[in-house]
């Protein structure tokens, strides 16, 4: 009797069907992601001809913390009130290096940051949160910008 492997190769099973990915056009491309020009930004944070209205609280916290700090949406979406400290020099935000060395790091926030964090209500374990008190999905804080984005381009 056989190994698993002999009754595998014994039962040859088309290579095409086998690995469907095997010799196709390559569906995976990386797109780059170039840093908004300084009018985009100013634009998103209040409004141009097209969509003449202020950012909203929550469109203006994400667009900073990723602006300000460098976050991604995850890093944006699970920031909590206990990582915002105050220190003598201003506010910082105690941020987990936890894949390289576990450590934290505190980076100190700037004053556009620091006050509209000031205004948010603390009504959460997380800083930025959804109209439901939770915080984002990730595609729901991509939406949150991308539909801000958009209202801009449109009106």
């Amino acid at each position: 009797m056989g190994g698993v492997c002999e009754r595998f190769d014994a039962a040859k099973i088309d290579e095409d069907r086998a690995n469907p990915a095997k010799g196709g056009d390559k569906h995976y491309e990386r797109k780059k992601h170039l840093a908004w020009p300084r009018e985009i930004q100013r634009q998103f944070l209040e409004g141009n001809n097209k969509c003449p209205k202020l950012a909203n609280e929550r469109e203006r916290l994400a667009f900073l913390m990723a602006r300000h700090c460098g976050f991604r949406r995850g890093d944006i979406r699970l920031r909590k009130w206990s990582d915002l400290r105050k220190t003598k020099d201003g506010f910082v935000l105690s941020v987990k290096e936890t894949e390289k060395n576990g450590k934290s790091v505190n980076m100190p926030l700037d004053d556009e940051l620091a006050d509209v964090l000031a205004k948010m209500p603390r009504d959460h374990e997380y800083i930025l949160t959804n109209t439901l008190g939770e915080p984002y999905a990730h595609d729901g804080l991509s939406g949150l910008i991308g539909d801000r984005l958009k209202k801009l381009e449109r009106g």
